[in-house]
């Protein structure tokens, strides 16, 4: 196994101490980065080390202090396999950043490493001076994705909380079966609780021995017997359950350090994993914290919180939601806690996370899957509190970030008022808010795969308009009221809500020559002054902390515009109502604004749609075309419901669509397939691909990314995948959003063999089309749909009608030419299209009436000369109908027919455009003979009525006859006349206001620029982008060095000659070697930031070469590619830079592509295909400023006016320090902190206290002893650490104390009864219970002479001497109860007679003496006692002592009453 030391977090700085260590686990002193600084941005690509950092949470302290963190992905934007914890602070607002890395293993070298650990997801929260962090961490080679394995279900901690661990000693490595065997963790950690114990926590058995010869720290850092690693990691010789952690550190001084870490036990056994919501936790106004916390068990499952009351000793976790849910985000409202979650909607908990209300829907559109943040707002706005939500509100795609203002109702529900665009259209997904004490919003959010952006925002700006305020103003209908525009010398009264009774109130106005304001009775009136016009002012109201502004607009004009610029701004508006570009512009300060005028006079146009080719990716540049070339003919597949093939040309080939087969990211391939329609409720369709494969089914649209606008597959029917289909339509439909064409609504309407655009809007709104391409390039796949205003060229209108009246719709002759296909002499195919997109057919035969001679279906047609000028159509046939095609020229029909042969009826005349015709029957068009028909040309086909006027076949389908006709008139088609225009254009100059007035609107004009302020010493650089264009005070403070080459340094999308950096979004190429060795041999790359970064020696000069560029460093080589190698070399070599089919740019030569070896950032090589979307950067121009010498100078550019404060150089105070003031006490482990201040500059000196070591004890799990059970003493527990100071020792039992007998039931003659004794000891209640003898009967008059005359006979007659001991024994004791019997007063009747056979048995069982002979004769023989034999058994010996004995007890025990 591995040995390292590990890097102990010492305090180098004497004058400063923090009483929390870095939280780093086992930081490996080789490979952990440093600690450093950025400016701008907490993490640019390259921050310690990392190329790549996911995941954003932030918080703000009371002091101003940023707080950040997120993953260093290192080089992966995978979800596991070697991620760290970075945490950065700002103390300036975000302008300066201090990064570390708070948690911290090694293992992984700092690169992607599938068998390493993984902090992942922190998630922070504060209460304004602490701040707490939560991580998961997963144990080496397990996460959710890019490490080796997937975490498993089971018991990871013991009852009493500890974390169970496997002997490992004996495995291969960290991954055999016992990993999961849930019987082999029979070890877990336990916490020392030995003062100075050199391990923080003991490894030990199950039967509680402690393992000896290793130590573990508080970062579970484990060390002994040859090891040096950690707990989690892949080496230790013990391995804890393969799950996720949730590893809990703090930090008390702003983010500087770090606390030593806690692992909560909250997930259940049943669980694969529980993870942290990542993001933002929160504090309550009761002090609990919260952490949104959700359980991944082969999928998302359900969230729930995790809370703290204790300041994070225990934690509780609350119930789940409802509904399947994940990552989530909680917020605190008018007492309650608001959880929003990814998947969509929101829960609500009037007990702070304990329970939940059902699932809400949010009703805002927002991209539900992906993480989400939300924080409530410290004041009110429009009145109410206000919750600020922030996610992608691109439904399909993670894009275009907006910040949604949510305010709670008296119901509790959420009315969203307001929204803010973050970022456009770009890329946005997981983020984080938080409100700063100033009132500004931080926003910390991804805006690229694995890149972050932190932007500081104002309320302002986000809830633009609204009433901000724990004090609000309303008008007469309760609204809240921010803006207000006035005419001069005008009152308004607004009823001031949120005041406290009795509350001072001051107002005032920043402009009283504008407005003045006054406050009385809860009433605020704002009064104008005569203006002349527009001036702006904004009137205060404050109470105690609460305060609110009213913005006052006043002017005297009706019609106005007011434009806000900064300096080199530009807005552009158009007035429709005339043609001002004449206008003399009077009143324009034009040091102020430049204004730019351009008109139209009114004219004729028509409303043309086209589709524009794109000639790269997302770059919609190139030819405009007919947008009927994108159109798709739709065949129905025959028994399968709404499956079609769909088809299209492509110059030579047909293709179709088949996006599953089709290149990545492209819709068409010369395969044919089928694809099923999905009808969605809100019209549009989903294309399904029914093609076999594991490639997403689905064609998908890139609708929200104005970088990507291209079409794509994906595996599910989301947002964007719903497209809409259109068909070629008529006049009517002109006013859709593409004219001349109709959306089809539902899958009914599609015809079999229709043509139709496969359509796409975008959140741009522009629609695009899937444009029919056989290519690899997906850009060439769609197309986008233009609108242009064609100026109509004068041509002669037809008219339609419903009978021979024609007096329906007009339009163009032209949409009645027919096109003649020409297949041998005299035989042609006669088609057009009809209004609707529809190709019809002439077919005068095989129409199925006379009168509808046109179809769908193509046909050959003899056209035949009538020697006049005009001809005959017949389709030839064997049987049916005629096929020479007929009109009635009878005014009273004026429709076709059909007949076998042609006549007079039959012929028809033919007219061509012609720009040269005159004197045509028809202007416009001239008379076409037989001869001069041309293959593929177009013409009218026009039959002459009776009334003298032509009538022409007009392309047509349906069952009205006279649709079929279209009648010439003498009017001329007239198309949209537009109004007159004018377009002006205002741009900033200089700072100031003035205005214009064009047509009947006054424009005015407000320069006001960014400022921003910046203060240097004397030597510190500061770069200045942009033209200055004015400076102002101490010029000789700074010196300005005008350079080209500085940054920010901007991507562009065409390529011309210059000088650029070359790179792929977060790396450039370096102008060296490459570090990296073997072969192929190639350049360097270097983490960029774009922002502040300076590369003046990797910069690329493009010159033009042929039809390529060369690529020439600072010091004159050119970059070659050979093979896969790429080196530079003296000689130039002409490379290939074109738009790569992944976006962006493609560098070659011969087909080898520069390419960016293996993904990882380290070597531009070369490879014999397209991988890589390369970019290059252009940079700014400027000037570097360099402080010379104190003084103050404004320097004005075009958009932003930098103040700029040069500090003079401070001298050393000579420190005059008063006492020392103790700021922190110190406890029994925790050093104090003491600090004094110098009475001349304020500065601050720190000293530690040492820990005390002395513990403030406090007895725990005291337990009194009870009758039944043993108690303890209890444990003497140092309050502050939690030190087990004294163990308690065991209490014996005490057993029952009983008071006296109770008597509850006397005891009578015939039954008994009973007495009780109850427990004297507090709290027990047993009791005793036993029972009284019945009361003795009163005695009878008992005969006992038979006994006494029986008994003395005995006594003379049995002699003991005449018998054996053992008989004599049981005689013996009959005589001795009977005398007993005798003698007792209460001996009953039965106690005689049981005396008398007691004696008569015994007597009987007296046994002789052997050698004692009985004389004959003896003179007692007569007065033997009577006897019933005798007996040799010791049996009724036995019986008889027994009887004998129970007799006196009863006697005894009735004398004495016991």
């Amino acid at each position: 196994m591995k040995k390292r030391r590990r890097v102990l977090a010492l305090l180098l700085v004497a004058i400063l101490t923090f009483s929390s260590f870095s939280g780093i686990a086992m930081a490996k002193s080789e490979t952990r980065p440093a600690n450093g600084t950025t400016k701008e941005q907490p993490f640019w690509s390259g921050t310690g080390g990392s190329d790549r950092f996911r995941i954003p949470c932030l918080v703000s302290l009371n002091d101003g202090t940023l707080v950040a963190g997120c993953d260093a992905r290192w080089t992966t934007n995978m979800d596991g396999g070697g991620l760290d914890t970075i945490v950065s602070y700002s103390n300036d607002g975000g302008a300066n950043w201090n990064y570390t890395f708070a948690n911290y293993l090694g293992d992984n070298g700092n690169v992607w490493n599938k068998a390493s650990t993984a902090f992942i997801d922190p998630a922070m929260a504060t209460d304004g001076e602490r701040v707490y962090m939560i991580a998961d961490l997963y144990p080496a080679g397990y996460a959710l994705n890019g490490a080796n394995y997937s975490p498993v279900k089971g018991k990871s901690h013991d009852e009493n909380g500890n974390i169970l661990l496997a002997d490992a000693r004996k495995w291969d490595n960290a991954w055999v079966g016992e990993r999961t065997n849930s019987s082999k963790y029979t070890y877990h950690l336990e916490k020392n609780t030995k003062k100075d114990a050199e391990s923080a926590y003991l490894i030990k058995d199950a039967d509680g021995k402690t393992i000896d010869g290793y130590t573990v720290d508080a970062y579970f850092n484990i060390k002994g017997e040859g090891v040096d690693a950690n707990l989690f990691e892949a080496d230790s010789p013990f391995q804890v359950w393969p799950t996720d952690y949730l590893y809990l550190t703090t930090s008390e001084d702003g983010g500087k350090t770090w606390s030593e870490p806690s692992i909560l036990n909250m997930r259940k056994e049943s669980e694969q994993s529980l993870l942290v919501g990542p993001g933002r936790g929160m504090v309550t106004s009761t002090g609990r914290i919260i952490f949104t916390a959700y359980e991944f068990t082969g999928g998302d499952k359900n969230s729930a919180v995790i809370y703290s009351d204790d300041g994070g000793k225990t934690w509780t976790r609350g119930q789940s939601v409802s509904s399947q849910s994940s990552e989530a985000v909680a917020t605190e409202a008018d007492g309650k806690l608001y959880m929003f979650t990814r998947h969509g909607g929101y829960y609500v908990s009037d007990n702070f996370g304990e329970t939940w209300s059902p699932k809400k829907e949010t009703g805002i559109s927002y991209n539900l899957n992906c993480q989400l943040t939300a924080v409530t707002y410290p004041q009110k706005i429009d009145g109410k509190t206000a919750i600020l939500f922030a996610a992608p509100s691109n439904t399909g795609s993670r894009a275009a970030g907006k910040i949604f203002v949510g305010l709670v109702q008296e119901d509790g529900s959420i009315k969203w008022a307001y929204d803010y665009s973050i970022n456009g259209s770009a890329y946005y997904a997981y983020s984080c808010l938080t409100v700063l004490p100033d009132g500004t919003v931080g926003l910390l959010y991804e805006n690229a795969a694995t890149e972050l952006t932190y932007k500081n925002l104002d309320i302002e700006d986000i809830a633009k308009g609204a009433a901000i305020g724990d004090i609000w103003c309303t008008d007469g209908e309760g609204k809240a009221m921010a803006d207000v525009t006035m005419k001069s010398n005008q009152s308004k009264e607004f009823t001031v809500n949120g005041m406290k009774d009795g509350a001072e109130v001051t107002v005032s106005s920043d402009d009283k020559g504008v407005v003045e304001a006054s406050y009385a009775d809860g009433k605020l009136t704002v009064t104008s002054k005569d203006v002349k016009g527009l001036e702006r002012a904004v009137v205060t109201l404050k109470s105690g902390n609460a305060s609110t502004k009213i913005r006052v607009t006043v002017t005297d004009s009706e019609n106005y515009e007011i434009v806000d610029l900064r300096i080199g701004d530009t807005k552009t508006y158009v007035d429709k109502t005339g043609n001002y570009a004449d206008s003399s512009l009077e009143g324009l300060d034009r040091n102020v604004a430049e204004v730019e005028l351009k008109g139209e006079d009114p004219q004729t146009v028509e409303t043309q749609v086209k589709a524009q080719n794109a000639t790269a990716q997302a770059k919609f540049d190139g030819e405009k075309k007919s947008l009927d070339s994108c159109l798709f003919t739709f065949n129905k597949v025959e028994n399968k419901n709404d499956t079609y093939q769909i088809s299209a040309q492509a110059g030579d080939d047909k293709i179709y669509v088949n996006h599953k087969k089709a290149p990545s990211k492209c819709v068409c391939t010369t395969t044919e397939t089928e694809i099923l329609l999905e009808q969605k409720a809100d019209g549009t369709v989903a294309l399904k691909d029914l093609t076999s494969g594991a490639a997403g089914s689905y064609l998908y649209f890139w609708k929200a990314d104005n970088s990507k606008l291209h079409f794509d597959r994906n595996s599910s029917a989301d947002a964007n995948c719903q497209l809409e289909l259109w068909k070629k339509a008529g006049k009517a439909s002109e006013e859709s959003e593409l004219p001349g064409y109709e959306k089809v609504t539902e899958i009914a309407q599609i015809t079999n063999g229709g043509q139709y655009l496969i359509a796409a809007e975008s959140t741009d709104g522009n629609y695009y089309v899937a444009n029919p391409a056989s290519s690899a390039k997906n850009y060439e796949h769609v197309a986008k749909v233009i609108k242009e205003e064609v100026e109509v060229t004068p041509e002669v209108a037809v008219q339609l009608g419903t009978d021979a009246q024609f007096n329906g719709e007009k339009q163009k002759i032209s949409s009645c030419l027919f096109t003649f296909d020409k297949q041998e002499d005299g035989k042609y195919i006669v088609s057009s299209t009809t209004a609707d997109g529809q190709k019809v057919y002439l077919t005068p035969k095989t129409a199925e009436q006379a009168n509808r001679p046109l179809t769908t279906t193509s046909a050959s047609i003899n056209v035949i000369d009538r020697k006049n000028d005009k001809v005959s159509f017949k389709q030839e046939g064997n049987s049916g109908a005629g096929g020479t095609l007929y009109f009635h020229r009878d005014v009273n029909k004026l429709y076709y027919d059909r007949q076998a042969n042609p006549d007079e009826n039959c012929e028809f005349e033919l007219f061509k455009l012609s720009e040269t015709a005159e004197n045509s029957d028809i202007a416009g068009y001239e008379k076409v003979a037989f001869a001069d028909i041309k293959d593929d040309g177009q013409y009218l086909i026009a039959a002459k009525a009776s009334d003298g006027k032509y009538y022409l076949l007009n392309p047509a389908q349906g069952a009205e006859k006279y649709g079929y006709v279209a009648k010439v008139t003498d009017e001329m088609y007239k198309g949209e006349t537009t109004t007159a225009k004018t377009e002006i254009t205002i741009t900033g100059k200089a700072e100031g206001q003035t205005s214009v007035t064009i047509g009947d609107t006054t424009y005015y004009i407000v320069v006001k620029n960014d400022v921003k302020e910046v203060t240097l010493k004397v030597g510190d650089t500061y770069n200045v982008p942009g033209k200055i264009v004015k400076e102002e005070g101490d010029t000789n403070s700074i010196k300005k060095e005008a350079r080209d080459d500085m940054p920010p340094y901007s991507e562009v999308t065409k390529i011309e000659e210059g000088t650029y950096l070359f790179g792929n979004g977060t790396h450039i190429m370096l102008n060296l070697p490459s570090t990296v060795a073997g072969n192929p041999k190639g350049l360097g790359m270097l983490s960029a930031n774009f922002n502040t970064g300076e590369y003046r020696e990797s910069m690329w000069t493009l010159k033009k070469s042929g039809n390529g560029y060369t690529m020439q460093d600072v010091n004159g080589k050119y970059v070659n590619i050979s093979g896969q190698n790429v080196e530079l070399k003296d000689t130039a070599q002409t490379l290939t830079i074109g738009d790569s089919k992944h976006g962006g740019f493609a560098v070659s030569s011969d087909s080898n592509y520069l390419n960016n070896w293996s993904g990882s950032n380290n070597k531009v090589a070369a490879y014999a295909s397209d991988d890589n979307a390369w970019s290059f950067y252009k940079a700014s121009s400027g000037n570097v400023i360099t402080a010379q010498a104190a003084g103050e100078v404004t320097l004005v550019t075009e958009g932003t006016t930098y103040k700029i404060t040069v500090a003079e150089d401070e001298k050393p105070c000579e420190h005059t320090f008063g006492g020392w003031e103790v700021t922190k006490e110190p406890t029994c482990i925790e050093k104090g902190e003491k600090t004094r201040t110098c009475t001349k500059c304020g500065a601050v000196e720190k000293e530690e206290i040492p820990a005390t070591g002395k513990h403030d004890v406090e007895l725990k799990n005291a337990k009194e002893a009870t009758c039944t059970e043993a108690g303890y003493t209890g444990d003497k527990v140092c309050k502050v650490c939690g030190t087990v100071v004294e163990k308690g020792e065991a209490i014996e039992a005490l057993g029952h104390q009983f008071g006296g007998w109770t008597v509850e039931k006397e005891a009578t003659e015939t039954e008994t009864g009973l007495e009780v004794r109850t427990c004297k000891r507090e709290g027990c209640d047993v009791k005793e219970t036993r029972e009284i003898p019945k009361l003795p009967v009163a005695p009878e008059e008992v005969d006992k002479s038979a006994l006494e005359k029986y008994y003395n006979e005995c006594l003379a007659y049995y002699k003991e001497a005449d018998y054996t001991a053992d008989s004599w024994k049981g005689y013996q004791a009959a005589i001795a109860n009977a005398k007993a019997v005798l003698e007792d007063e209460d001996a009953t009747e039965q106690d005689v007679k049981a005396s008398i056979t007691a004696i008569k048995d015994a007597a009987q069982n007296l046994k002789k003496v052997s050698n004692v002979t009985k004389p004959e004769g003896n003179k007692n023989e007569q007065n033997k006692p009577a006897k019933t034999g005798d007996a040799d058994s010791a049996v009724p010996f036995m019986l008889g002592m027994a009887g004998c004995l129970g007799a006196a007890v009863e006697v005894i025990r009735r004398r004495f009453g016991k």
